[in-house]
């Protein structure tokens, strides 16, 4: 017979051994949540905002022509309520190999009311 298992052992252990970059911030645009797949494509953040993110993480869109501008992230477009896909970002941070990502983003809700949001991302 197996042994029963939690929910939030599975979801943790999905959330940390996932080949896909997993990020989750709060209603206030603050991440909370930064699996290491994450980390390895994105960097060792310690207390991030969105608001950094474009700068920190050298987020430029797809032509290299500049950086995305926060309100155009997919997290801040799913905290605004929508369901981004396959959106490319390249990544040119300092001291970071230079790399391109497809990231999906999505709302994450609470009766009804937005509390978050949810990024999942792989190197393309």
């Amino acid at each position: 017979m197996l042994a029963p298992v939690h929910d939030f052992d599975v979801l943790s252990l999905l959330f940390e051994r996932s080949e896909d970059a997993v990020v989750v911030c709060n209603s206030e645009a603050e991440i909370v949540l930064f699996n290491a797949t994450a980390s390895r494509i994105y960097g060792n953040p310690h207390s991030v905002v969105l608001a950094d993110c474009p700068k920190m993480f050298g987020m430029h869109l797809p032509d290299a022509s500049r950086l995305y501008l926060v309100e155009e992230l997919p997290m801040s477009r799913a905290l605004a309520g929508e369901e981004v896909r396959a959106i490319e970002i390249l990544l040119r941070a300092p001291n970071r190999p230079e790399s391109r990502v497809r990231v999906d983003a999505y709302p994450v809700r609470s009766n009804e009311r937005i509390v978050g949001a949810i990024v999942r991302s792989r190197r393309i």
